[in-house]
C-alpha cells in the first residue's frame, strides 16, 4: 500500500445542507457539486468528498445501516499559519451553520486550537502551530532520528536547483546585496534597501510576475528607498531563488503559501504592496487574507481572475504559447513586448534571462500561465472570489495605475476602481508609452507617483 490517504468520505443526512455549508459557508470549491449524488472538493493533497449517509452504509455492507454515534472517534483538522485565523475560521463556520464544541485556545501541545462540528456532527480541529507547512500547503510533519533510508534518500532526491551565483555578477543597474530567508524548506531571495529600524518605518513590498524577478524593480528601488523600507522578492521558480525542476511542485497555492510564509519569517509590517502581473495574483489574495499586515496597495497592469468572465485575447495568446511550447524564450519575450525593445540594452536582456541557464530552471515561468484561473472551478478560483468580496469592502488607501499599452490586462484598472471604494479617492494615473512591464519602461516615473501616494495617505 502506498502512503497516500487519497479520499475521505463523509456520510451526511442532507447532501444539499451539506454542501452549501462547506461551499458557500466554508468557501470549498467543488469539482463534482452533488448533481450526480455525490459532491468532491477540491483540497490539497487529500480530496474530501460528501455522500448520503444511508446509500454510503448500504455501499459498505447492510449491517453498517445504523444511527451514528455522536462521537465517533475521528476528528477532521485545519491547521493554519497565522493564530489570528483561528478564531477567524471558527466564527465562520459557526456562521455558516456550526456547532462550537470547543472555543479556541492554548493547547497542551504549545499551539492554539478549536473544534466545531458540521451540521452532520463531524468534528473539525482549526489549529494553529503545531506543524510547518510544505510549498503545497501541507504539513511538514518531522522525521524522526531514526528515519528510513528511504526517508533519507526521498530527501536527497528533492527536485529543487539554485541558479548559480556567477549568473547574476555585474548586471546593469543592479548593485543589490542578495538576501535569503528559508520558508518551507525553500530558499528565497529578496532585496532590502533603506531604513529598517522603527515602527514608523514605511516598508514597500514590490512583486514582480512572468517571467521576471526583482530586478524588474531596480528603477524604482532608489526613490522608494530614499522615502522607506524596499523589500523585493523572487518567487520561488524565478530570481535567485530556489527552483523545482517539476511542473507538479508548482500551484497557485504554493505561490500564496510561500508568500504568506515570507511575510511572517521577516515579520513584515505597515506594508504599501506594489504589484504587476502575477504579483498581483498572488499579493493581493495574500493582502485580502493577511490585512492586518498591509496599510495600502498599488495596483499595476493585473487582476483577479476567477475563471467567471472571458479572459483577453492577448492572455488566451500568451497562455497557449506557454502550453504549447518546449522551451520560454525569455530574452525574446521581453524585447518584443517592451517599448522600444529592439533598443533596450542587450545586457538588460540578458539580466532577465540569468535566472534561466536551460530548460530545467524555467518550470516555474513555464507553468504560470497555466495556473492562472480560467474556470470557475480552477484551483485559485475561490482564493480570487473571496479576493474580490474582500476588496469590494476595502478601507485602506489604494492607487490603481495600469499603462496604456498593455494587451494582456488593458482596461484592468476600470475593473479596480470599480470594485475597490478608496481607490476613487485617487487620481487615475495612466503610465503612458508603457507596455505590461511598465517599471522596466517607466520606473521612476511610478516611483515618483507612490511616493506622492505615501504622502498624502499617512497610515
Amino acid at each position: 500500500m502506498e502512503p497516500r490517504i487519497s479520499l475521505i468520505t463523509l456520510g451526511v443526512a442532507d447532501l444539499q445542507r451539506s454542501l452549501r455549508f462547506y461551499r458557500d459557508g466554508l468557501g470549498l470549491p467543488t469539482t463534482w457539486n452533488g448533481d450526480r449524488g455525490v459532491v468532491f472538493f477540491k483540497t490539497t493533497g487529500t480530496c474530501l468528498s460528501l455522500f448520503p449517509y444511508e446509500k454510503l452504509a448500504e455501499d459498505i455492507a447492510p449491517e453498517f445501516l445504523v444511527p451514528r454515534a455522536k462521537f465517533a472517534g475521528i476528528a477532521l483538522a485545519h491547521n493554519i499559519r497565522e493564530r489570528g485565523e483561528v478564531d477567524r475560521i471558527l466564527a465562520q463556520a459557526e456562521a455558516a451553520g456550526a456547532r462550537i464544541e470547543k472555543p479556541a485556545q492554548e493547547t497542551f501541545w504549545g499551539g492554539y486550537s478549536g473544534y466545531f462540528s458540521d451540521p452532520d456532527g463531524y468534528l473539525w480541529e482549526v489549529a494553529h502551530g503545531a506543524f510547518p507547512f510544505r510549498p503545497d500547503g501541507s504539513l511538514d510533519i518531522p522525521r524522526s532520528a531514526a528515519g528510513s533510508e528511504l526517508d533519507r534518500r526521498e530527501e536527497l532526491t528533492m527536485p529543487v536547483i539554485r541558479t548559480p551565483d556567477e549568473r547574476f555578477s555585474d548586471l546593469p543597474g543592479f548593485p543589490y546585496r542578495p538576501n535569503y530567508v528559508e520558508v518551507a524548506g525553500m530558499r528565497m531571495h529578496y532585496v532590502d534597501e533603506g531604513p529598517t529600524g522603527g515602527a514608523s518605518t514605511e516598508t514597500f513590498l514590490c512583486l514582480h510576475g512572468e517571467p521576471t524577478w526583482s530586478y524588474l524593480y531596480r528603477k524604482m528601488i532608489p526613490t522608494l528607498a530614499a522615502r522607506g523600507r524596499v523589500v523585493a522578492p523572487d518567487f520561488i521558480g524565478f530570481g535567485r531563488s530556489d527552483k523545482y525542476t517539476e511542473r507538479s511542485e508548482y500551484s497557485f497555492q504554493m505561490h500564496r503559501d510561500m508568500l504568506a510564509g515570507f511575510l511572517t519569517a521577516l515579520d513584515l509590517r505597515r506594508l504599501t504592496l506594489i504589484c504587476q502581473d502575477w504579483g498581483g495574483l498572488i499579493g493581493l489574495r495574500v493582502a485580502a487574507e493577511m490585512p492586518e499586515r498591509f496599510a495600502r496597495l498599488v495596483i499595476m497592469n493585473t487582476g483577479l481572475p476567477t475563471g467567471d468572465e472571458q479572459m483577453s485575447e492577448g492572455f488566451k495568446r500568451w497562455r497557449e504559447f506557454a502550453a504549447n511550447s518546449d522551451d520560454l524564450p525569455v530574452g525574446f519575450i521581453m524585447q518584443r513586448t517592451l517599448v522600444g525593445g529592439a533598443e533596450v540594452d542587450p545586457r538588460v536582456i540578458a539580466a532577465y534571462e540569468a535566472p534561466f541557464p536551460d530548460t530545467r530552471y524555467k518550470v516555474g515561468a513555464m507553468v504560470f500561465p497555466l495556473l492562472v484561473p480560467v474556470t470557475p472551478d480552477d484551483p485559485g478560483s475561490a482564493g480570487m472570489r473571496n479576493a474580490r468580496t474582500v476588496f469590494s469592502q476595502w478601507n485602506k488607501p489604494v492607487q490603481v495605475m495600469f499603462s496604456d499599452s498593455d494587451p494582456i490586462t488593458r482596461g484592468g484598472d476600470r475593473f479596480f476602481r470599480n470594485l475597490i471604494p478608496t481607490a476613487k479617492d485617487q487620481p487615475e494615473i495612466v503610465i503612458q508609452g508603457a507596455s505590461h512591464f511598465l517599471q522596466e519602461d517607466s520606473g521612476e516615473e511610478i516611483a515618483r507617483h507612490i511616493v506622492e501616494f505615501v504622502d498624502r495617505t499617512p497610515a
